[in-house]
């Protein structure tokens, strides 16, 4: 019915687009053939003949019978248990199951995006903090060899300061040692000389002096 309006108002939209680009001067409605579909369109529209009011019903009467039996995999029809018989399968929305699934399927790949962010955060944080333990442990290693070296070059220092004053100290030693030495033998040639000088002055003539006998054992 509604459909039937629809095309007689498309029907007249075109015919007067013609008009328009033909440029005919006679109104569209003047003509008796348009009036007369017109009239016969209100007509229809305000009453319904029997027959197809009928078939609309037998139609309802089908689809209700195919919404409650439900065929079976042997091929009994039995009743279908979740249809409801005052409200039927008509109020489900498809439109919304659509938009659920749409939804859904958002909801997932904004998890799945956000799953992604949080695990290359966690990668990139972990890549990091090895990163850090890396030259951290790296810093350490170096200085613990650049301590290890410089205890070694003070060590070795002290050692070389040490070795030195030893060998100058022996050195001095030694050097005190002969300059005591040759101190002592010129003292000691120089008391020679001196009781030399003084047994030659207070020597008595060789006719005074007293003859030494020597003492002969008895072989007796």
């Amino acid at each position: 019915m509604k459909l039937s309006y629809l095309l007689a108002l498309a029907f007249l939209a075109v015919l007067c687009m013609v008009r328009h680009s033909s440029g005919a001067s006679v109104h569209v409605t003047e003509k008796p053939e348009i009036q007369k579909a017109v009239a016969e369109h209100r007509s229809t529209e305000t009453e319904l003949k029997p027959e197809e009011a009928s078939k609309d019903d037998n139609d309802d009467e089908d689809e209700d019978l195919n919404n409650k039996l439900l065929e079976t995999e042997d091929g009994e029809l039995e009743e279908d248990e979740d249809y409801d018989e005052e409200e039927g399968d008509d109020d489900y929305d498809y439109d919304l199951e659509e938009a659920d699934t749409r939804a859904n399927k958002q909801r997932n790949r904004r998890i799945r995006r956000l799953r992604k962010i949080r695990r290359n955060r966690l990668i990139r944080r972990r890549r990091n903090r090895n990163r850090k333990l890396r030259k951290q442990r790296k810093q350490r290693r170096r200085r613990n060899r650049n301590r290890k070296i410089r205890k070694q070059r003070r060590r070795r220092n002290r050692n070389r300061k040490i070795r030195k004053q030893r060998r100058r100290r022996n050195r001095n030693r030694k050097i005190r040692k002969q300059r005591k030495l040759r101190k002592q033998r010129k003292q000691r040639k120089l008391r020679k000389q001196r009781k030399q000088r003084k047994n030659r002055k207070n020597r008595k003539p060789r006719r005074f002096r007293r003859r030494r006998i020597a003492r002969r054992k008895h072989s007796g």
